[in-house]
């Protein structure tokens, strides 16, 4: 199991590292398809949010989490780059 699969989705991992939150993942949509996709995670979250490029909290993600996988969707338009902050459960 992966810890975040974007398989599938067009979307690319940009960045990856752990913060003083939780840990901040910045994807990019390289497959230009704005349609809403699922990203899942091999651990379980408590909460995502979205963010800007300052890393400012702009927005809450909803999480659902079934079998220990965690899931969100997210859309974003053609060549575009989202930046989310996940609180990993402890």
């Amino acid at each position: 199991r992966s810890l975040i699969d974007v398989e599938g989705t067009g979307y690319q991992l940009s960045c990856v590292r752990p913060i003083r939150d939780g840990v901040l993942l910045r994807l990019y949509n390289a497959d230009g398809n704005d349609a809403r996709q699922t990203i899942c995670l091999g651990v379980q979250l408590t909460e995502v949010y979205e963010t800007n490029l300052l890393e400012r909290k702009t927005a809450v993600v909803p999480v659902e989490v079934r079998d220990g996988q965690t899931t969100f969707s997210v859309s974003m338009p053609r060549h575009a780059l989202r930046t989310f902050i996940m609180k990993i459960k402890q």
